[in-house]
Order: structure tokens, then C-alpha cells, then sequence
């Protein structure tokens, strides 16, 4: 699959890991995610990388073969960003570098969504960045930044945002609900007595 045409937006808690899911619920339409090209200058996303991570449970009995399944959890999972940063000397280099490594290495937990799927999140913690040394006379670099993604998935935004934000991004497709509903006909969470629906 190409990542050609995607974006990778970012918020950075100012809160820390001490964050809660349930405040910055609460704040979500407070805060402003940012594309992350916007960091420092001349920085460009290659591709973005995400894969679930289960992890199944199975019980044995003495003298009966094979095992049964009993349950399977999500594990934290991996988010890992590619990109190229092109830099003019090896002080601008050295200069980018720096801004790149202090915005991501806070202790802060960084809220990562994508064009793709703009109404969908994923709560992430560093795991590594390294941006290495450039060979002499090269004006360029590749690099990586990993997150730990604490809940193995990425999450939808509160639904008293999303009926409030209905028109600006496709949140149907990104909450898989049936083709009638659409920017000009959104669906309610408000509970009515004989007339809930619920899709999943």
C-alpha cells in the first residue's frame, strides 16, 4: 500500500503521561492536532506504519491433545513515522536535528491521526528516535520515530464531537456505518425511547 498522498497530524499532551483518556475526551475540541512536516522545516513523512498486536490464550488437559482457545488481548502495539529531512550544512543539520528530537522525546503523550482516517486516534508514548549522522557532502537523511501505541488500536473521537463536527471530515467511513449516513445526514447518539439503533 503507498503512503504517498498521507498525512500524519500529531497533538502533543501538555499534560503529560499523567493524562487521562477520559480528559482529553473531555477537551477534544480544545486542542489543535498539527501535520507533523510542520515541525521544522524541510521535514517530509515517507510512510507510516501500524499492525495490531493480539495475543491468544490457550488452557491444556493432562493426556488430551492439542490446546484450547480461551481469550485473546490487544498488546500495545508499534507506530512507526518514516521521513527525509534535507538540510543545507551541518549546522542546519545539527539545528533540525535538535528541534525533531525535543518536540518528540517530551513526557508527554503524543495523539497521532491521518488523512486516511482523520476521525480515528491512537494514544501513543516514544519508543526510540534516531536521526543518524549524515556522510560527508550528503544534504539529506532517513530516520524513524516509534511510538508505543497503549491500547494496540486506534480509537474513534467522543460521539458529542463527532455530531457536533459531522461535516468537516468523512466520519462515516472512518466509523464504518451503514452508506445512507452521509455529511448531510449524520446519525444521533441521543437516546430516544423506541427509535435506538445501534451499528458497530
Amino acid at each position: 500500500m503507498s503512503y504517498d498522498n498521507v498525512q500524519v497530524f500529531v497533538y502533543e499532551s501538555p499534560d503529560g503521561l499523567n493524562m487521562e483518556d477520559a480528559e482529553m475526551k473531555k477537551n477534544h475540541g480544545n486542542y489543535t492536532m498539527i501535520n507533523v512536516n510542520r515541525i521544522c522545516p524541510d521535514l517530509h513523512l515517507l510512510d507510516i506504519t501500524s499492525d495490531p498486536n493480539p495475543s491468544n490464550v490457550y488452557s491444556t488437559a493432562a493426556m488430551i491433545d492439542g490446546s484450547r482457545f480461551q481469550y485473546n488481548v490487544l498488546q500495545k502495539s508499534t507506530v512507526t513515522l518514516y521521513f527525509w529531512l534535507q538540510f543545507t550544512d551541518f549546522n542546519d543539520y545539527a539545528q533540525k536535528k535538535s528541534d525533531i528530537q525535543d518536540y518528540f522525546s517530551q513526557h508527554a503523550a503524543y495523539y497521532l491521526s491521518t488523512s486516511v482516517h482523520p476521525g480515528r486516534t491512537a494514544k501513543c508514548h516514544l519508543d526510540s528516535i534516531s536521526i543518524p549522522k549524515p556522510d560527508f557532502g550528503v544534504h539529506d537523511v532517513q530516520f524513524q520515530v516509534k511510538f508505543d501505541n497503549d491500547l494496540g488500536q486506534w480509537s474513534t473521537s467522543p460521539t458529542s464531537y463527532i455530531e457536533s463536527h459531522w461535516s468537516e471530515k468523512n466520519w462515516a467511513y472512518d466509523l464504518e456505518l451503514p452508506t445512507k449516513f452521509s455529511r448531510n445526514n449524520k446519525p444521533t447518539w441521543q437516546l430516544h425511547a423506541g427509535s435506538n439503533h445501534v451499528y458497530i
